[in-house]
């Protein structure tokens, strides 16, 4: 056996286990408003606890978990602890993700809506993130259950927007609240004329269409003056505090 399908074996194992004995935790990063910096929401980053309580790293599990099917009870674990972190708290507000596997298989799907469904209360502090891949896969699947996610009262967000091989169309397809511009653009936006131009465009449209805009991966002052200059609503990234156990 090619050695990466060994390693792939054992974090499947391990996160089925880990899925099976609710070791799963959410760490949260904050977003933060460009003008003065107060936290907007928490964006919850799925990890997973080993048995010893230390914690596996992402970049680890998450593939394996994608490569081995189980991402879309990844995405269900998150939203439970996200929708039990929200009892009673009127004062926090959560991102959680979900993948395009979990929107493109019927059932994780159904079973992600009525979560919310039941749980309406806590879903009004709640956004969920879409990544841009669905939107590519199949926008009329993506619009639908942003539809569905925003009848349950949450709001939804276009993750990573520019990552992909989408089109501006998908910002009028998809039903949304918010825009996420993926890091790429973000990274030394001071020397790229190309990435100002990129990002200004999106701010100018989603502006247009009553969409907030959040800039991802941001890591120095200089590029947060800028994205604010632009008028970006909101900023995160390092600057701002790296993802920490709730």
């Amino acid at each position: 056996k090619p050695l990466t399908n060994i390693t792939d074996d054992v974090q499947t194992l391990a996160l089925k286990q880990a899925l099976k004995e609710n070791r799963i935790a959410l760490f949260r990063q904050p977003i933060v408003t460009s003008t003065d910096g107060s936290i907007v929401r928490f964006e919850c980053l799925a990890r997973m606890i080993n048995v010893d309580g230390t914690i596996a790293n992402a970049a680890d599990f998450i593939p394996a978990a994608e490569r081995a099917g189980l991402i879309a009870d990844l995405d269900i674990a998150a939203l439970n602890l996200a929708l039990a972190a929200l009892k009673g708290r009127a004062d926090l507000q959560l991102a959680v993700n979900v993948s395009a596997a979990t929107i493109a298989d019927f059932n994780a799907r159904q079973e992600f809506e009525n979560m919310l469904k039941h749980s309406r209360n806590e879903a009004g502090y709640l956004t969920v993130e879409i990544t841009e891949t669905i939107a590519i896969q199949d926008l009329d699947v993506a619009a639908k259950f942003a539809a569905k996610v925003r009848v349950n009262n949450a709001r939804v967000a276009l993750d990573d927007f520019g990552s992909g091989h989408t089109s501006f169309r998908s910002l009028k397809a998809i039903p949304l609240d918010e825009v996420k511009i993926d890091g790429h653009y973000v990274e030394k936006i001071h020397e790229r004329g190309d990435s100002r131009a990129f990002v200004k465009a999106i701010q100018s449209l989603s502006h247009d269409l009553g969409l907030e805009t959040i800039a991802e991966r941001v890591e120095t002052e200089t590029e947060a003056a800028i994205l604010r200059d632009i008028g970006i609503f909101g900023l995160q990234g390092y600057l701002f505090g790296r993802p920490q156990a709730a």
